[in-house]
């Protein structure tokens, strides 16, 4: 994963930084907004770490949500 960062463009690299920072924002108030950080990378990680190839089972596999949730309990790829 942190290979894959390092070649990321770094316009792309910025997004996803500022994105991880507004994710791991809606986390802090999981008690108005009922979104956790498990619930946020449910929803975003399919998007945002889908395999270039898709197949039923990678489809269905929980490793980006996973690895998403980290990265937005982190809350930057800077911290």
């Amino acid at each position: 994963m942190v290979e894959a960062l390092k070649e990321m463009p770094r316009s792309n690299w910025l997004v996803l930084d500022y994105l991880l920072r507004f994710l791991h924002e809606v986390a802090l108030h999981q008690a108005k907004n009922l979104m956790n950080v498990m619930n946020l990378a449910i929803i975003f990680g399919p998007t945002l770490l889908r395999p270039k190839e898709q197949t039923l089972e990678k489809m269905a596999s929980p490793i980006p949500s996973l690895i998403l949730s980290l990265l937005i309990q982190r809350g930057s790829l800077t911290s």
